[in-house]
């Protein structure tokens, strides 16, 4: 086995496997490790396997590249064994999808794992491309993780699944890993691992996918707000009164109109208002989101002779806004994707 051998300082001329532990990588004079392979196999260093060939690959590459084969679930120190890697984990299930792996096609529960040292079963979690990302996320917080093989392949899009007998949304979704590389991995991941040291110079910041939600309202509404500030010296006044109603274009974030008579309103107040809700519109009341198909209607208010000034009345605007669009039946819209199919005339029946 691996753990057996003796290590020399890495060197151009040494041959070496690929480290498992930290005192095989002490042995070969890293002090850390770049980027640590998490299996659902055991080590079996042949380009059969993707992490011995991958990891080969990286060190090629002037990369320092540790393997955690078949690591124990219920133990988070299994995931430590390196400590925390320079640029990122990469984790694959094994060789086989670990459903496949670990039940028969009746879903029975498999007696032996051919891919685990001397066919020994329970090595291999199910889904164990989604617990192992589970475990390094709990054992290291923010720090890249990649998933591929042939379980994340498979699953990388929505799919139907045996064992449940249901519709399995992205392996990458359910998994929360950062990236799902498939296909020519080994031409993936060269570029990603050149990014992540040069691009980024490793420092990323790593957040949940934002879905890019939109706000707009459904009804109308009729608001009015007074801001009204007084310090010491002049103060600060700006009163609006304004409807808002959806305006039918989801094309553009809001429309504005005045309708003030009399002048209650000072004409020279008017964009200082449209700027209110301007920026009010960049995020929005319900969830900080965009918000999109508003019709803002300034249509009266009051000012005062000293106090009034472009401030008050943007504030204003933006209160109002803010009450007015709570008032208006707020919704959040999803985001879709608009489908061209061309098919031939004698086809068309048939897709419609």
């Amino acid at each position: 086995m691996n753990q057996a051998l003796k290590f020399k300082k890495n060197t151009k001329e040494d041959s070496h496997f690929l480290p498992v532990s930290k005192k095989e990588a002490e042995h070969l004079g890293w002090s850390e490790v770049d980027f640590v392979f998490v299996s659902g196999d055991a080590y079996i260093d042949h380009p059969s396997f993707a992490p011995s060939l991958l990891g080969r690959l990286l060190e090629k590459n002037g990369y320092k590249v540790g393997i955690i084969p078949q690591p124990d679930v219920n133990n988070s120190e299994s995931f430590k064994i390196f400590g925390r890697p320079r640029l990122a984990f990469l984790v694959s299930a094994g060789a086989m999808d670990s459903m496949v792996s670990n039940y028969t096609a009746n879903k029975k529960l498999r007696s032996s794992d051919a891919y685990s040292h001397g066919g020994m079963s329970g090595k291999r979690p199910d889904r164990a491309t989604i617990v192992y990302v589970s475990k390094i996320r709990q054992a290291f917080k923010n720090i890249p993780v990649i998933i591929g093989g042939i379980e994340a392949s498979l699953r990388r899009c929505a799919h139907y699944d045996y064992w449940t007998d249901k519709i399995r949304r992205s392996i990458l979704l359910d998994s929360k890993a950062d990236l799902l590389l498939y296909g020519m991995g080994d031409t993936h991941l060269e570029v990603v691992s050149d990014a992540l040291l040069e691009k980024y110079k490793v420092e990323i910041e790593l957040k949940r996918p934002r879905v890019a939600f939109k706000e707009t309202i459904r009804k109308n509404s009729d608001v009015e707000y007074k801001y009204k500030k007084q310090s010491g010296g002049h103060g600060q006044y700006g009163h609006v009164k304004m409807r808002f109603e959806p305006s039918g274009d989801l094309e553009k974030a809001y429309e504005f109109e005045q309708c003030v008579v009399g002048g209650a309103v000072p004409k020279n107040f008017f964009p200082a208002v449209e700027k209110g809700i301007a920026e009010s519109v960049k995020s929005g009341p319900l969830a900080a989101y965009p918000v999109i198909g508003v019709k803002a209607i300034l249509y009266d208010g009051s000012s005062h002779p000293v106090d009034s000034s472009e401030m008050a009345f943007k504030t204003a605007a933006k209160q109002a806004f803010k009450k007015g669009f709570l008032e208006a039946s707020p919704v959040l819209l999803e985001p879709i994707a608009a489908l061209k199919v061309v098919v031939p005339e004698q086809y068309t029946g048939d897709i419609m």
